[in-house]
């Protein structure tokens, strides 16, 4: 569909209808429409999209720990930011 699409605006835009009108009348996202016309211009490649990445939320104030994970297996629980950065001072 979207190919059928594109051809349609390839069409529209050889006769001059901007990209505003022609989402409009495509019933498509001008945005959209956009990244498509650059794409088919070379200045732009589509891509895939990221995968998901897990994220934690933080209530400000509130001490959190850490979990330092070294080479070879080493973990150390239960660390704040200030001990983080201590160890860090001794091993630099």
């Amino acid at each position: 569909m979207r190919e059928r699409l594109v051809a349609y605006a390839k069409r529209r835009w050889a006769e001059g209808v901007s990209n505003k009108a022609l989402a409009i009348e495509l019933g498509v996202n001008r945005h959209t429409l956009s990244y498509w016309r650059a794409c088919l211009n070379g200045l732009t490649v589509a891509r895939k999209t990221s995968p998901l990445k897990r994220v934690e939320v933080v209530v400000p104030g509130r001490q959190r720990t850490l979990t330092l994970r070294g080479p070879h297996g080493v973990r150390v629980d239960e660390l704040t930011l200030d001990d983080v950065a201590e160890l860090l001072r001794k091993l630099s």
